[in-house]
């Protein structure tokens, strides 16, 4: 008997050990064997966005989502919900690197891994100024000739991203004269545009539309 007890104890710490690990590598395989992986689309919110920023940069979705769930229990893309938090990125800093950040919705559900895991994100401060309103006419029909142009208001509020609408110089209202030749008397959409004419965006121009005359 005491030789079976020593026998036993022999070396116990190591017999231990050895327990603990073939337990560990058991629950490893089970789980690798447990773990699945769903392709879906997931959207990826913006959380804690600052009142001043806009986000330059698009969000992509989660394409992957590697979980474990309860037998019985499958996930689909509703299942998960997808984030970035915003409240420490820089605003006007450049792109940075922010991790997306994934939960299952059903506590049943545990997420393994997900792909992508990390997004590009760059934040620049909302600026707001005005800027004239310049009416532009395609080529008028033969025989036909522009008249004195009245256009209300004379200048527009532009607003978003500041490195955005420093770009912009005018708000353009395209105007076409009819072969008819009508008196133009229409509220004309504005274009924000650059120094070359060409269209701006993304931007807001408050009002969006101007009365030419």
């Amino acid at each position: 008997m005491t030789r079976l007890l020593g026998l036993v104890v022999h070396d116990w710490p190591l017999k231990l050990a050895a327990v603990g690990l073939a337990t560990l590598l058991y629950g490893g395989l089970v789980l690798s064997e447990s773990t699945q992986t769903l392709a879906v689309v997931i959207p990826v919110e913006e959380r804690d966005l600052p009142a001043e920023a806009f986000l330059l940069t698009n969000l992509s979705p989660v394409t992957e989502v590697r979980y474990f769930s309860a037998s019985g229990v499958r996930a689909i893309a509703s299942s998960f919900e997808a984030w970035v938090d915003f409240s420490d990125v820089p605003v006007g800093g450049g792109p940075v690197i922010v991790p997306i950040q994934v939960r299952a919705i059903d506590e049943r559900i545990t997420v393994r891994g997900f792909t992508p895991d990390v997004v590009t994100v760059e934040l620049d401060r909302i600026a707001t100024r005005q800027v004239p309103v310049r009416v532009q006419f395609a080529p008028a029909p033969e025989g036909l000739q522009v008249g004195t142009t009245v256009v209300d208001p004379v200048t527009v509020s532009v607003s978003g991203p500041a490195s955005i609408v420093d770009l912009v110089v005018s708000a353009r209202a395209d105007v076409v004269i009819q072969p008819s030749g009508i008196s133009v008397d229409q509220d004309v959409p504005l274009i924000p545009v650059n120094a070359a004419g060409n269209p701006v965006s993304p931007v807001n121009l408050i009002p969006p539309t101007a009365r030419v005359t």
